[in-house]
């Protein structure tokens, strides 16, 4: 028996739903976190549980038990569940009004405050590198692809080694490039071998690296900090421990750019809206509460009253304050699963696609083939009419000739048997042919055409006439001249003899 099988594999029927079984959902994640040393546990449950249970539908597992059991055995399953949980939906110029903007405005304020500096750019969660290459073109396109080198360095980071791999190589297909200008394609791209792969200086900018946001320190000095579409699959907790280290990432003055789901109004003590729609942020500067405290001290006009007024509308503030962080939170969560949704329906989507190519390629190949087919089918059918204009041509002839005429094979098999064979020896083409000549009773002298066709047939002989004495359909004796000679194939082979009976005129019957 198979051994996954044993640990609830179920064979049967690949489409059907798993069962969720709560009791073993949670020792999953504990498992991984033990043997892989990945905390799945700051994923959002819901998404985290819709991403498990998708993979168990394709491997055929009902339960979370028997998915347990099957992690246990099956060691490279993990990674097909990492890159099932780990979303990698990301394309070139993904949002272009988003692009439109960072080149128009963001990237020239970025190298106008370098002052010829270095800029540092790092990219969170960049999949498989499309959007630290884009980045990348449009600060070669403000100042330059030679000066790119000099200036620039883009980390990116992920936390899944295959789509990391996937990036090094920047070489990317036809579908994966067609969001791209053509203009820039053009400019910064090379063919290889039907696909495109991204100029080496523009390759060299970009550094990759694995990287966890959940465990790993954050780069630091960054002066654009972009992580789209990543922050959402992580509960409020995780959510706040990332943006403290993303604050602490961010230089004075820089910018974070997030995704279309996440919002941050929650979060209102660590970044500042610039420009909401396109989910572009600025970290807040920390206040200095000494310097606050040195204003008060120099006016001394605060009173007793002021001072309860001020507590009793702070008291009121922080209330509503505290509801509409609740709000905004509960429209964070629903944002984020709607974004999650369409996140998944896009991988399924790029998924369809790769399918739906495959079958294109296919039926590509099938109608070449089939085309293929056709031709070879018309060529038959026309050598068909050929060979059926021959035989007509050769019956034609074998019948207006007044000699008998006998073709047989190199098995002395008659293949051809003529009217005037027939009306010599009395035996019909159709009980004729097919059958071997020397086994048919057409008053032949056999002894002396067995010799002849064996030395013809070996080609000790070439072709010569025969004297015979026969015996026709009548009982009466004929003398008969037989010719006999080799039939050969284009290649000189031998495959036959052609028989020529002819009656001599001194014998001939009324």
């Amino acid at each position: 028996m198979d051994k996954f099988l044993e640990v609830g594999v179920v064979e049967s029927d690949p489409a059907m739903a798993p069962v969720p079984d709560e009791r073993f959902f949670e020792e999953i994640l504990l498992h991984l976190q033990q043997t892989r040393g990945f905390e799945f546990a700051a994923y959002k449950p819901a998404s985290l549980k819709r991403r498990l249970l998708k993979r168990m539908q394709v491997v055929g597992v009902s339960t979370f038990e028997g998915y347990l059991d099957l992690l246990q055995v099956r060691q490279e399953e993990f990674a097909e569940l990492f890159n099932s949980i780990l979303i990698n939906v990301t394309s070139f110029f993904r949002d272009p009004e988003v692009w439109d903007h960072m080149a128009a405005v963001v990237i020239p304020e970025l190298v106008q405050a370098a002052d010829d500096g270095e800029i540092r750019i790092w990219s969170a969660g960049c999949a498989s590198g499309q959007e630290p290459f884009t980045l990348a073109i449009l600060l070669a396109e403000a100042i330059g692809a030679a000066r790119l080198r000099e200036r620039v360095k883009i980390y990116a980071t992920d936390a899944d080694d295959h789509a990391l791999t996937v990036a090094r190589l920047a070489t990317y297909s036809p579908r994966q490039v067609s969001d791209i200008p053509d203009a820039l394609l053009r400019k910064y791209f090379e063919p290889a071998g039907g696909d495109y792969a991204l100029q080496r200086d523009l390759r060299r900018t970009v550094v990759f690296g694995r990287h966890d946001l959940l465990q790993d320190a954050p780069i630091s000095r960054v002066d654009l900090l972009v992580c789209r579409n990543t922050l959402m699959y992580f509960n409020a907790d995780t959510q706040g421990r990332t943006l403290a280290r993303f604050y602490l990432s961010l230089k004075p003055g820089g910018y974070l750019l997030l995704g279309r789901a996440e919002m941050l109004f929650s979060h209102g003590a660590m970044f500042t809206p610039v420009d909401l729609k396109r989910r572009l942020f600025r970290p807040v500067a920390k206040p200095d509460h000494r310097a606050r405290l040195l204003l008060l001290a120099q006016t001394g006009r605060v009173t007793f009253n002021e001072i309860t007024e001020q507590r009793a509308l702070q008291g009121e503030l922080l209330q509503l304050k505290h509801e509409l962080e609740t709000a905004y939170e509960e429209l964070e969560t629903t944002n984020e699963e709607l974004q999650s949704t369409v996140e998944e329906l896009e991988a399924t989507n790029e998924e369809l696609q790769s399918t739906n190519e495959e079958l294109e390629t296919m039926n590509e190949e099938l109608q070449s083939a089939n085309q293929e087919l056709q031709s070879t089918n018309e060529e038959l059918r026309a050598r068909s009419i050929d060979l059926n204009q021959a035989n007509t041509f050769l019956e034609s002839v074998f019948a207006s000739v007044r000699s008998a005429v006998v073709i047989v094979n190199r098995d002395s098999r008659v293949l051809v048997w003529n009217d005037r064979a027939a009306d010599l020896w009395g035996v019909r083409s159709q009980e004729a042919e097919g059958r071997n000549l020397l086994d048919l009773d057409a008053g032949l002298p056999l002894p002396q055409v067995r010799e002849h066709l064996r030395e013809l047939l070996d080609g000790t002989r070439e072709a010569g006439d025969l004297m015979v004495s026969a015996t026709s359909r009548r009982g009466t004796a004929v003398d008969c001249r037989l010719r006999m000679t080799p039939l050969r194939h284009p290649g000189n082979e031998i495959a036959g003899v052609i028989l020529l009976v002819e009656e001599q005129v001194g014998a001939q019957q009324p």
